[in-house]
């Protein structure tokens, strides 16, 4: 199978106060394999399929489109990733690291003027402007980075999506964001930045577990750490509380809220 690229998918779902998301399924070749969104229920007992994981991210979010767009986003993806590491949130990753404790230090944000060339661009896309934006500022592809690309299009039919592909010969964990609003009570930030957060946050969890999908952790039925299970108003450092997805512990056999 030619592996120079490869996604899942978080489908666009009707949410209540602090619901379930919609789910994910795996592709290769750049192509999509039928969604995990078919089957009801969470995430799933993990399986191990013995790929490579990333247990210490270098999360760095790139800005594709008007900045002022994207608004208290900016400010509020940034707060979460400067304070994500040593939190008992992200800590719920360790026993999917083999032996590793999870990491996240935030890379700096990354602004690239532009935009796709539809709503929801695909992975040969997104890859190619996320290396644009790293050439840019002068910057090598990193292999032990996130690199989460937001743009301010709205949302088709999913919300966001994290895969891989190669830049200059390195090959990379990505995910696509799209300009989701998503009202909840955490914190008096925008509806936008709320939306940023939550898809952001699933997308990097599941981009440490699983980078190269599906060849690390991944249910049987598709569905990976994050999907399906609900979010919740969580404390993580200083400041109001963030919208975030609560995790698949394999231990507990449900998502979990530390």
């Amino acid at each position: 199978m030619d592996r120079s690229a490869g996604w899942t998918l978080l489908a666009l779902g009707a949410l209540g106060a602090l619901g379930a998301l919609g789910a994910c399924g795996g592709a290769g070749s750049g192509s999509v394999q039928a969604s995990a969104s078919d089957v009801a229920g969470p995430a799933g007992t993990q399986l191990d399929h013995g790929g490579p994981v990333i247990a210490s991210a270098r999360a760095v979010p790139i800005w594709w489109g008007d900045p002022a767009a994207f608004g208290d986003a900016v400010s509020e993806v940034e707060r979460l990733l400067g304070a994500l590491d040593g939190s008992p949130w992200l800590a719920t990753l360790d026993p999917y690291l083999r032996g590793a404790k999870a990491r996240v230090t935030f890379g700096g944000s990354l602004f690239l003027a532009g935009g796709p060339s539809a709503p929801q661009p695909g992975i040969s896309e997104v890859v190619g402007a996320i290396c644009q934006a790293v050439t840019a500022a002068g910057g090598a592809p990193d292999p032990g980075a996130v690199y989460l690309l937001f743009t301010d299009t709205p949302p088709a039919d999913r919300w966001g999506w994290h895969g891989y592909g190669d830049c200059r010969g390195t090959r990379l964990g990505v995910a696509w964001i799209a300009g989701v609003s998503y009202a909840a009570a955490c914190s008096a930030a925008s509806p936008r930045a709320h939306g940023a957060v939550q898809v952001a946050a699933h997308e990097l969890v599941e981009t440490m577990t699983n980078p190269f999908v599906p060849d690390a952790w991944i249910a049987a039925n598709g569905r990976e750490v994050a999907d399906a299970c609900p979010l919740a108003c969580q404390q993580v450092g200083p400041g109001p509380a963030f919208t975030l997805p609560t995790l698949w512990s394999n231990a507990q056999g449900r998502c979990v809220q530390p």
